[in-house]
């Protein structure tokens, strides 16, 4: 069976991967993520994890434990910050790093040991870290730092035939925004169950088929 694990996957963009995945008996599905309570529903098919990618101990004890070999890992953990980098507190920058960037590279250090031959790494980046954007230095400068993280990591790893993909959604139908207290009109914003299908079905392309990078884009906001 193969093994499916979605850091992220309790909430917004990795809920919607987690439910289209969660139709595919064939596939173990492994979530980690602070709070299971959206993931009720699934009862058993989903295994849940409480692990913060921000926090070191965390990453380490759950990687000591999980014994599968993974299929496929996708991370889709961010949080959202906008405004002049003066208007930040340095307490709020160490946390977009921490869980825009450190967290991704802590948590794909940690379970790179327990990928599958010919497996998947699809990190869920932000069109920030292709546009740079007024006001949001802070997010883009962690999102650019992911972006080639993560394409230096797929040179390293072509000798293992782990493949790094890495999406780069618009602004979508979420509520990162709302959590940070930015008003958005979500008329015009990308259906993030669009995005989720576009993951799913990146998984199951041969393993003959690279795909390095998928920019998903809304030409309303372009």
């Amino acid at each position: 069976m193969n093994t499916i694990l979605v850091a992220g996957g309790t909430d917004g963009l990795g809920l919607e991967i987690v439910k289209l995945f969660a139709q595919d008996a064939s596939k173990k599905i492994v979530v980690l993520g602070r709070n299971k309570q959206k993931l009720s529903a699934f009862g058993d098919r989903i295994s849940f994890f409480r692990v913060d990618i921000t926090r070191e101990n965390d990453i380490k004890s759950f990687a000591e434990q999980f014994q599968d070999q993974i299929q496929t890992l996708i991370i889709s953990v961010g949080i959202f910050g906008h405004g002049a980098l003066t208007s930040f507190s340095y307490s709020q920058i160490r946390e977009s790093i921490e869980t825009n960037f450190l967290g991704h590279v802590f948590l794909t250090r940690a379970l790179l040991p327990k990928m599958a031959p010919q497996s998947r790494i699809v990190s869920i980046n932000s069109i920030s870290g292709v546009n740079p954007t007024k006001e949001r230095s802070l997010l883009c400068g962690a999102k650019w730092g992911l972006r080639g993280f993560y394409y230096a990591l797929s040179e390293e790893l072509k000798g293992q035939k782990i493949m790094v993909t890495q999406i780069f959604p618009g602004f979508f139908d979420s509520d990162y925004m709302d959590k940070v207290g930015i008003p958005k009109d979500k008329s015009k914003a990308i259906n993030k169950q669009l995005i989720a299908k576009q993951v799913v079905e990146l998984c199951a392309l041969p393993q003959t088929i690279y795909v390095p990078e998928i920019q998903i884009k809304n030409i309303a906001y372009s």
